[in-house]
């Protein structure tokens, strides 16, 4: 999980910055994103894109610089500040072999936006060679209700620094989504291994977006 940054982010005001959840459209000088929220947004420069491809999901922070008429689907010049990729990845069965014990926490309330669930969050690292796997595990269905675990595998890394990332789940690899009424999500964020301590948020699924 990269942040891209980009220069002379210090010629615009903090209140001039925006950041959306975007799909990746295009390639060097023909590079675009298209927004969580429907918009095109056109970078004013090219970007390096050796570490993006035509597809990714990102977090662009940006300066709008005004309506661009100049294409065929209308849009937005943007100043580009940052881009922050986002892991995409299925939702999960407890059928399957995660452990998935470690410490996660999660910075905001996830939220719905672009046909995924979204979530912000840390998690605690010393070693970047050692990958970690981030996962949404579903446990069951009860009641209208679909219950799951955010979940962190450190894979024997240990626990000295703090990075801070974003992950996006389809909802369509959700099983029963379409007939649940709401979501519960646990997630670890102390105690032991035998006796670990959770937070839990609930969704209410009926205005979700996309």
């Amino acid at each position: 999980m990269t942040s891209v940054s980009c220069a002379n982010e210090d010629l615009y005001s903090e209140n001039s910055f925006e950041a959306d959840l975007c799909v990746v459209k295009g390639r060097g000088g023909s590079m675009y994103f298209f927004t969580d929220k429907g918009l095109l947004l056109y970078p004013s420069e090219t970007l390096d894109s050796t570490s993006i491809s035509p597809g990714d999901r990102l977090m662009v922070t940006y300066v709008s610089l005004g309506v661009n008429g100049s294409y065929t689907i209308p849009g937005y010049t943007v100043k580009v500040v940052n881009m922050q990729q986002v892991l995409v990845r299925d939702v999960v069965s407890t059928t399957g072999s995660v452990a998935a014990k470690d410490l996660i926490w999660i910075v905001n309330d996830p939220f719905f936006g672009g046909g995924f669930l979204n979530f912000e969050f840390k998690y605690k690292y010393s070693n970047s060679e050692i990958k970690h796997g981030i996962y949404l595990v579903q446990d069951s269905i009860s009641n209208g209700a679909i219950y799951l675990r955010f979940a962190h595998e450190a894979n024997g890394d240990e626990a000295v620094n703090t990075a801070s990332a974003l992950a996006s789940f389809p909802l369509s690899s959700f099983n029963g989504f379409s007939d649940a009424d709401s979501l519960v999500i646990q997630h670890i964020i102390g105690g032991t291994l035998s006796s670990p301590l959770t937070a839990t948020y609930s969704l209410a699924l009926a205005d979700t977006v996309q």
